[in-house]
């Protein structure tokens, strides 16, 4: 939603320095992410990756997650503004639904899901650990 919603259709978050900031920390996840799943794929396993992945990914998610929620915090302005994707509802009814409504929403739960995402990977990364040991 990031992605193609705030830097596809703002143009001036695209020169932001937080469009760099959140694709340098994407990129920087998966270059450790792909070989990790590539190998697991086909039945490999590379003790150092294994480690690496998850410790990188613990690092990595909250840093990515800040990045991003500063992105729509930055939009939010421009979208209450113009009203870009806001859907106007029937005379009847009377108001209409705020794209940045949905943004703030957005939010909320990225944080409860960086919540969740981080409490698995720990799991994982001590079990990746327990299994280096043995």
């Amino acid at each position: 939603m990031l992605l193609f919603v705030v830097f596809g259709s703002l143009t001036e978050m695209q020169g932001r320095s937080v469009a760099f900031y959140v694709f340098y920390l994407w990129s920087s996840m998966e270059v450790f992410r792909c070989p990790f799943y590539m190998l697991a794929v086909i039945g490999k396993e590379w003790r150092t990756l294994s480690w690496l992945w998850p410790t990188v990914w613990v690092l990595l998610y909250p840093l990515t997650t800040v990045a991003e929620a500063v992105a729509v915090l930055q939009a939010l302005p421009v979208f209450d503004e113009t009203g870009l994707f806001s859907v106007p509802l029937p005379e009847t009814v009377g108001f209409y639904i705020s794209f940045s409504f949905s943004l703030r929403l957005y939010l909320l739960l990225t944080l409860f899901g960086l919540f969740i995402n981080m409490r698995h990977l720990l799991s994982q990364r001590r079990r990746c650990l327990r299994l280096r040991r043995d």
